[in-house]
């Protein structure tokens, strides 16, 4: 894989492999965005940093991207799809998760978000991230995401994220997962010393009438890395997340003053 920013006009990802090749641009709809802790971040020790800090960092953007992708004999011509993209750099101790969610994604230039949560090995919880609306960063009070599972706790089939601006608007974006995979563990099958089970589930959210694609992350280590943690992931249908029993009854396009909260 090959990552360039010619002239700083765009960022081009090339990458080659026996089965398939890709040659991606993508012009970002705005400057690089780094998450901000929402509201007051927990910690039973009193620090609200949320691991923050200058040492480390993950900046993120959304854009319209244009290329050609081959898979096998298939080629795929793209002239205006959705991207999105991010570069974390820095420490990364994801063993001190016990649960985190990392909702991320655009729906055009109308609304791009990266909204996070993560619960702490030492019980805090800490909620991050951000939203543009129109290429206009919001101010964010609350935010929660809901992530619909099967019974083997990591097959993720959907669910979305509310949003509630520091005006009292509120926003949420539902998802349908298309398919995902398990990245965590450098170590077979976890275990000391490994990073938690990571879902990275590839998605599309919907919201106001309006598709897109996003990463619907996300990140279960009970045991701390002290256990093994056996995991799989089970293929996904194309099942609604509107199906799934849900306590919020707004809808996709709900951002009005009243609309109702989780």
């Amino acid at each position: 894989m090959k990552f360039s920013i010619p002239n700083d006009d765009y960022v081009r990802f090339e990458g080659t492999d026996a089965d398939a090749e890709a040659d991606l641009r993508l012009y970002d709809f705005f400057p690089l965005q780094e998450w901000e802790l929402i509201g007051e971040s927990h910690s039973p020790d009193g620090d609200h940093s949320g691991g923050g800090g200058d040492s480390h960092g993950h900046p993120e953007s959304a854009g319209r991207v244009e290329g050609r992708i081959r898979i096998g004999d298939r080629v795929i011509e793209i002239q205006n799809g959705p991207g999105y993209r991010d570069h974390g750099y820095g420490p990364r101790p994801h063993q001190i998760f016990r649960a985190a969610r990392w909702h991320a994604g655009t729906l055009g230039p109308e609304l791009s978000y990266s909204l996070i949560t993560v619960h702490a090995e030492d019980g805090g919880f800490h909620p991050m991230g951000y939203v543009m609306l129109d290429a206009e960063r919001q101010p964010i009070s609350d935010v929660h995401t809901v992530n619909s599972t099967l019974s083997d706790g990591y097959s993720s089939i959907g669910g979305w994220s509310t949003v509630v601006f520091e005006n009292g608007r509120q926003l949420r974006i539902d998802v349908e997962s298309i398919d995902g995979i398990v990245t965590s563990t450098h170590l077979n099958n976890g275990g000391p010393g490994s990073s938690p089970a990571g879902i990275e589930v590839l998605s599309i959210p919907r919201w106001n009438g309006h598709d897109g694609i996003c990463d619907f992350n996300m990140i279960d280590n009970p045991h701390r890395e002290n256990n093994p943690s056996h995991t799989r992931f089970l293929p996904t249908t194309r099942t609604a997340c509107h199906n799934v029993p849900s306590i919020c009854r707004g809808h996709a396009d709900d951002i009005s003053p009243g609309a109702p909260r989780c």
